[in-house]
C-alpha cells in the first residue's frame, strides 16, 4: 500500500534525511500555505537540504511495504 506522510518543522537548516524515499511526484514543501520550490530546498533521494526556513510542512506518499506498523 501507500503512506501520506505530513511532517511539522518548526524550523530547518541544512540537510535532513527522511527514513523513506518519498515517491517520485509527491513531495511538496509548504512554508505556512505558500508551496516552495527549488532553490528554497533540493532533493537528492530521500535526503533535503534547506536554506534556513521557519513553519515548513512537508508531505509526500511512500510505499508501506517492510514498513513494521508501530513505527509509523
Amino acid at each position: 500500500g501507500i503512506l501520506e506522510r505530513t511532517i511539522n518543522l518548526t524550523a530547518v537548516s541544512g540537510t535532513i534525511t527522511l527514513n523513506e524515499t518519498p515517491l517520485a511526484g509527491t513531495l511538496a514543501v509548504y512554508q505556512g500555505t505558500v508551496a516552495l520550490a527549488p532553490p528554497a530546498y533540493m532533493v537528492s533521494g530521500n535526503a533535503i537540504a534547506f536554506q534556513p526556513l521557519q513553519g515548513i510542512t512537508l508531505r509526500y506518499q511512500t510505499y508501506l511495504y517492510g514498513v513494521s506498523f508501530e513505527r509509523i
